[in-house]
């Protein structure tokens, strides 16, 4: 009987180490390249990052939540950051794409996949 008492605190205190590991590397596994990254991840994390600078106003990626929102949100991964980026090329430029460019591969590590330029004239 004592036997059995020992092996069940072993038991748990292992399954409660491992479920402590688990939940840690769930919580910070959010942009691990094997994660599906979406538009509230990048809208999330580049919110800030400044894509247009005109006539003294300046508008960020968290402006543009409605649009990515609407047309992205039912995509991940590589297909999010081209929506995004595709949307920048068409109304902001390649300098917009290039200001962004950086923080969209940190939340989506397949955007690094993405060519060298995006926009075509």
């Amino acid at each position: 009987m004592t036997d059995m008492k020992l092996f069940s605190r072993s038991t748990i205190a292992l399954l409660s180490i491992f479920l402590s590991l688990w939940t840690t590397t769930l919580v910070s596994a959010k942009h691990a390249p094997n994660t599906k990254c979406n538009v509230y991840d990048l809208l999330e994390d580049c919110k800030d990052t400044v894509i247009d600078i005109s006539k003294g106003d300046e508008k960020t990626v968290g402006d543009l939540d409605k649009f990515l929102i609407d047309e992205c949100r039912e995509m991940s991964g590589l297909l999010v950051a081209k929506c995004l980026m595709k949307y920048l090329c068409i109304n902001h430029g390649e300098k917009a794409v290039e200001e962004v460019k950086e923080c969209v591969q940190t939340v989506c590590p397949l955007a690094k996949r993405l060519p060298p330029k995006l926009c075509h004239k």
